[in-house]
């Protein structure tokens, strides 16, 4: 058995930061991404869960600076905590965050 049930996701490339240790300095584009994309991450980790007869998913919230795309990231853990209990599987989450 395996499965995929783990991912980080990328809510932006944009940061409110220009760090000069950072690997992204400069080079965000200011993509977001959508709901729409997120629900699709969220329905695969948890059809692989399934599939592979796991407990769980788990999403790490990542960009740029993820929480510019706040609204998109309280989506995916909200959309999330449905789908987990609807399937009796259990949701975790993290953030990486420079924390401005």
């Amino acid at each position: 058995m395996s499965g995929l049930t783990s991912a980080s996701v990328m809510l932006t490339d944009a940061c409110n930061l220009n760090c000069t240790y950072c690997f992204e300095k400069g080079t965000g584009k200011g993509i977001f991404m959508t709901k729409e994309i997120a629900e699709k991450a969220v329905d695969f980790l948890i059809n692989e869960a399934l599939e592979n007869e796991k407990k769980g998913i788990d999403i790490t919230y990542f960009g740029g600076e993820p929480t510019i795309n706040v609204e998109v990231m309280n989506h995916i853990f909200n959309y999330a905590m449905m789908k987990t209990k609807e399937n009796n599987l259990v949701f975790t989450s993290g953030l990486i965050t420079n924390g401005v």
